[in-house]
């Protein structure tokens, strides 16, 4: 995280779309941060399946400002996520539906219009075959 966490919003994941709107996918799984959702300032771990949404779980702090948060996404045989931030489990999704995600992470301004910042270290895909 940057400087400042106000009145951001802040995803990474796998989706279909690049936008932070929670309502707006078929499929997906993914890492969201909104400093005024109603259920608080922490990291949530989301999925839609087949156009439900649900929040699988939140991490257990409040996100912090100047912060090196470590996602990580694992889709088992099974086609269902393990979500991790910093090594720890967040959420398990149910069966995922989609066949095709792509790897987004993004940052928007949410109500008043302060600068948004962040730094990316990396992002990497891989694939185990029969795993």
């Amino acid at each position: 995280t940057g400087s400042a966490i106000t009145d951001q919003v802040i995803w990474a994941g796998l989706k279909l779309t690049n936008t932070e709107v929670v309502t707006t996918h078929v499929d997906s799984v993914w890492f969201r941060y909104e400093d005024d959702d109603a259920a608080g300032p922490e990291w949530q771990a989301r999925t839609s399946i087949a156009n439900v949404d649900a929040i699988v779980g939140e991490s257990a702090a409040a996100v912090a400002i100047n912060t090196d948060y470590y996602f990580r996404i694992e889709i088992a045989a099974d086609r269902t996520a393990r979500m991790y931030i910093n090594g720890v489990l967040i959420g398990t999704s149910g069966v995922l539906t989609a066949t095709d995600f792509i790897p987004y992470i993004g940052i928007a301004v949410d109500g008043a219009a302060d600068a948004t910042e962040m730094d990316i270290f990396g992002q990497s895909i891989s694939r185990l075959v029969g795993a």
